[in-house]
Order: C-alpha cells, then structure tokens, then sequence
C-alpha cells in the first residue's frame, strides 16, 4: 500500500491487495471472518488487536493525508478506518469457492472514494 504515493491510490491498492490475500488464503480467511463474527468475545478481541495496525495504516497513511492535501472531506480518520476495515472485511467474507467476492477493489474503491471526496 504504502508503495503508492497518493492517498486516493493508497485506498484502492488497500482494496485490492486484501481481496487478492483472501483469494489465495480461503481457508485462512474463513475461518478468520467467521471467528471474527463469531460469539468468542476473546477471539474476537484478538482479532480486533491484530487488525489495529492495518486500521492504524488506513487512518495515518490514507484518510489523515488525503484531508490535508485536500482529497478527502473533512471527517475522523479513526471512525473512517473502521467503517472502511468493516466494508473490506464484509465483502471478504462473500467470497465464493474461487475466491471471487460479490464486489471487486475497483466497486469498494468507488464506493469508499463517493463517501470521502470532497464536494465540488
């Protein structure tokens, strides 16, 4: 992600790089979506702390950079990571048995960027 300059771009290489990890890791990732919706609070807290540094990722390296450059309206780069994490992580979990979501990087990134660009 962080290989890409612009912030807007950092989003869509987000997308695309998680959703190509759960093609090539399904069975990791099912177990790992279902354990995260799952009722083990104490899994599920450790999920939660393993996802913080991607969390952490979207807020610093994307949302907090995309506002001040102007890219993005004006919004809390830590409630915004989280709803984009819980988007990503939604979609993930549709994937069917080749590892194909319901949506692509390109429909979450449009998505996303509808929800975080600036009126014109």
């Amino acid at each position: 992600v962080l290989e890409v300059d612009e912030p807007d771009a950092r989003l869509r290489r987000f997308f695309e790089a998680g959703l190509v990890f759960v093609a090539e890791n399904l069975a990791a990732g099912r177990v790992i979506i279902n354990c995260l919706y799952g009722a083990d609070a104490e899994f599920k807290l450790h999920l939660s702390q393993a996802y913080m540094p991607m969390s952490q990722l979207i807020s610093g390296e994307i949302i907090t950079p995309g506002i001040h450059q102007g890219l993005f309206r004006p919004v809390n780069p830590n409630a915004m990571a989280g709803f984009l994490m819980t988007i990503y992580l939604g979609v993930a979990s549709t994937v069917d048995e080749q590892g194909q979501p319901t949506l692509d990087a390109g429909q979450l990134y449009d998505y996303a960027m509808n929800g975080l660009h600036k009126a014109a």
